[in-house]
């Protein structure tokens, strides 16, 4: 009767390790797909707006948008922010 009572706890113990190496290998594999999507998509908005920004070069809006975030003053410095 001892022994029996004695495999059962090592296989709970066994069981459970396993199933934490196995959702944590899941967990990783889903956290990994997830900042995979969010790298592309941002990557894919930067190339739309780069081409957009090539196919309308004079668009005012955008120009517009453009002026007022680069003239805004810097925190570290005096002046506006420049790019360059």
């Amino acid at each position: 009767m001892q022994k029996k009572h004695s495999e059962r706890g090592s296989q709970m113990v066994e069981t459970s390790l396993i199933l934490l190496t196995f959702l944590l290998m899941l967990i990783g594999t889903i956290d990994f797909g997830q900042v995979l999507y969010f790298h592309q998509s941002l990557v894919e908005r930067a190339r739309a707006a780069a081409r957009y920004g090539a196919i309308n070069p004079t668009d005012p809006p955008a120009s517009r948008t453009w002026r007022s975030i680069t003239a805004q003053p810097c925190p570290l410095r005096a002046g506006p922010c420049s790019r360059a």
